[in-house]
Order: C-alpha cells, then structure tokens, then sequence
C-alpha cells in the first residue's frame, strides 16, 4: 500500500517485444499501474536472461545483475544501486496453481547493512511478491501476484487490463435466486431477504430483473420492488432503475481495477474498488467518511455490507436452485414497520400475456385511482377506485377492457393517482 495515498492499486506488467542495445538483446517490459485514483505515468523495462539463467536489465546505461539464481542462503551480489547489495535470505517450496514450486527471497540492503526490500521470485512465475522501497524508486510498500498470463497459459485470475471473467458469477440474478441477511443498525437486530421473481421490460426498452425485498427490525424497516440488469457481461455494470428520476443509475461496476473509482448514486460520493482476490471483491465509498464497505462472492454476490452503525451480513442463499446455509423466512415483528412514501412501481412481467401485476404503496389511508389508457390517452378501465389502507398493494390487469373485451396488443399506459401523487408508467400487451 502507498503510504502517501493510503490506496491500493494494481500495477500490470506486460513484454511488448525486443530490444537491442549493444551486445545484448533485451525483452521490452511496458509497467502500468491500473488504478485512476493513482497517477502515474506508464514505465519501461528492459531485462535480459543469460546462459545460466540469471537476471539482467539495463540499469543507467549499463548491463546490470538483477538476480544470481547460483547464489546460496545467506550469499551475497552486487545491486545497480549505489552503496547497496542484494542476500539470498532464504530458498523453499512454495504450493500454488495446482503445483509444488521453488522460490527464493532477496533482501536488499544498504552500506548500514539495513534492510530496505525483499523480493520474492518463484518458478514459472518471475518476481510474485515485494516489500519496501527500491533506491530512487515510488513503489508502493507491498505487493502480492494476483494472476498473469505466462508463456500463452492464464494462471489466477482478476488480470487488471486482461480479465476474462464472467461477471455476473459476483452478482447472480436468475429467477428465483434468493438472499437472507442478518445484521443491526445501531442496537437494534435487522433481518433483510431478497428475491428475483421475474423479468420486465422498463422503459428505456431493456430488461430487467423483478426483485423484491423485505426488511424487517431497526429504525427503517419496509418492504418494496426494485429493478436490476447488467449492461455489459464484458464491463461489469450492474444497473438499477430511478424511480425519481425514471432512468437507469449504475449501481456497481465489477470490470475495474484495484483503486479505480467510479461515481455512485450517494451525491458527492464515489465507489472505490478496495480490494479483490478470485472469489472476493470489496468496495468502499469514497471519500470514505462512514467507514462503508460492500463485499461481493463469486457465486454468491452481496455477501455483507458494513458502515458506522450497522452491518448485515449474508446466512443463507438459493442460487440457480442450489440451497445455502439458513433460508428460513422469520421476520422481525415490528410496530414501526410501515410505508412511507406513495409509489406507483413498473409492473410485471412487461411486456406480458395475458395478465400483469401492479404493485404500489401507500403512506397512509387514502383514495386512490388506478386507470389504463391506450396510446391515444383514451381511457380503457379502471382497476381500482376506492379508499385503501396504507401499505404494500397488489392488482392485476388482464389485458381487458371494462366491458371485458381482449385489447390487441401494443403499447398502453397505467395511471395511478393518490392525493397529489400521481405516476404513469407504460406497458406492453403482447398478442
């Protein structure tokens, strides 16, 4: 981690080709670190192997030794920095990628005999580990190999610039995935469940994931449907739809690098990839004020999230049907678990055949008128005109109109008018 900055990043290394400087014939190695929150230019390498195996790289001009492999524990060569030299300080075994590996450490030191670095280099893999500053070098203080591609093989994963993963295995959505959480805010216990019940199609004419939710116990319980999709399996982003704004907001972006920011829904907040390995993700807001963290597991998606006063934390999962840990539905009785908003939200399925379902909530006890129109703003019928409670409601529209006849199919519009709310949202009736 960088001191200065206090971020991590990842730092890609990538051979680009050959050069040629005197006797010797270099391989071109092109550094980029992979984090926007982090600027700093692209850097060139030019190393070399000879007979025997050992490292060289052109160093101020000069053909310099940058790991004697025939050295033992505790034996000592000459750095390219001034008044410094590297020790074997240990050689081992190291298991990883599916193989038993050799692996030696070099520790740099200075004219103090004051360690300063220590560099790990393993068989197959070139150098996987590093700790400290290099002299005259702004590297960050430690380092741990993520993945690479190595002689046209991929080992690990997560490849910053080059990743070929598929994304929505950190955020599932298939029909009838399911979620329970467990948490608090502040001192009081929390239970959260989620579930894809259906597709439907929005209004910017994508489709969308149905998922409704439900969380009972702390100071904000409640319960509604939200809309999700991914908009690029190759990017990453997952989108949610704005019912405020009628559009689609970018709720995550799994296609970043470590230390990359993007912006979120919080005004004046943006996401930080924080953190990442094969199966786990972490975000964090940034400027991160409430100490807020999202992780994400492969297989699993939104494993816990985490703030100032509360945490919730993933115990039991249905994904594509395979049960994990506690699915039971107990929800917390709590006196203070109403509604309060008026929400017209998209019904579903959309486009649909012949029936669909209209979901909404009202704040309080309220008259409230719910009328489809075609695309001419002809009224077609009425599927609710009458004082309702407040809460969470249900009605269905069979695709008729009020004397009972089958509309054809196209575009029609839902109204729904309670007080000075009102909403209109549009559907599609197939034929």
């Amino acid at each position: 981690m960088d001191e200065k900055r206090s971020l991590k990043y990842s730092l890609a290394k990538e051979v680009t080709g050959d050069s040629v400087i005197g006797n010797y014939t270099y391989k071109k190695i092109i550094a980029q670190v992979c984090a926007n929150s982090i600027q700093r230019a692209d850097s060139c390498e030019l190393q070399r192997i000879d007979s025997s195996g050992n490292v060289y790289y052109f160093f101020d001009g000069t053909d310099r030794l940058r790991y004697d492999f025939s050295k033992g524990i505790g034996e000592r060569f000459v750095s390219p920095y001034p008044d410094r030299y590297w020790e074997v300080g240990d050689k081992y075994t190291v298991v990883g990628f599916g193989d038993t590996l050799q692996a030696i450490d070099f520790y740099l030191y200075n004219k103090d005999s004051w360690y300063e670095r220590v560099e790990t280099v393993t068989e197959n893999f070139g150098m996987t580990y590093y700790k400290g500053r290099v002299y005259s070098y702004e590297e960050t203080l430690v380092g741990n190999f993520f993945g690479g591609i190595l002689n046209s093989t991929t080992s690990g994963n997560l490849l910053v610039k080059k990743q070929k993963v598929d994304w929505r295995e950190f955020y599932p959505l298939h029909i009838g995935d399911f979620w329970k959480y467990k948490g608090h805010e502040g001192v009081f216990e929390t239970i959260t469940v989620k579930s894809v019940i259906g597709d439907t199609l929005m209004p910017d004419n994508n489709i969308y994931k149905v998922i409704a939710f439900q969380k009972s116990g702390g100071p904000y319980p409640g319960k509604g449907t939200i809309f999700e999709r991914f908009d690029s399996i190759a990017d990453g982003n997952v989108m949610s739809w704005n019912y405020l704004d009628s559009i689609a907001v970018r709720k995550i972006k799994f296609s970043v690098c470590l230390g990359d920011t993007f912006s979120s829904a919080f005004h004046g907040f943006s996401y930080l990839f924080d953190d990442k390995s094969y199966n786990e993700i972490q975000y964090s807001l940034y400027p991160d004020l409430t100490n807020s963290t999202y992780n994400y597991s492969r297989g699993m998606g939104l494993t816990s999230q985490t703030g100032e006063f509360y945490y919730s934390g993933l115990v039991g999962a249905v994904i594509n049907g395979t049960v994990y840990g506690d699915t039971t539905i107990t929800l917390i009785d709590d006196k203070h678990n109403t509604v309060t908003t008026f929400e017209l939200y998209q019904n579903y399925p959309n486009p649909f055949n012949p029936t669909t379902t209209v979901s909404f909530t009202l704040s309080r006890s309220i008259t409230t008128s719910i009328k489809i129109y075609n695309i001419l703003g002809k009224e077609i019928t009425t599927l609710v005109e009458e004082n309702l409670s407040a809460g969470e409601h249900t009605v269905q529209w069979n695709g008729k109109d009020q004397e009972g006849n089958l509309l054809s199919g196209g575009v029609y519009f839902i109204q729904m008018i309670a007080g000075s709310y009102q909403k209109i949202i549009k559907t599609i009736l197939l034929k």
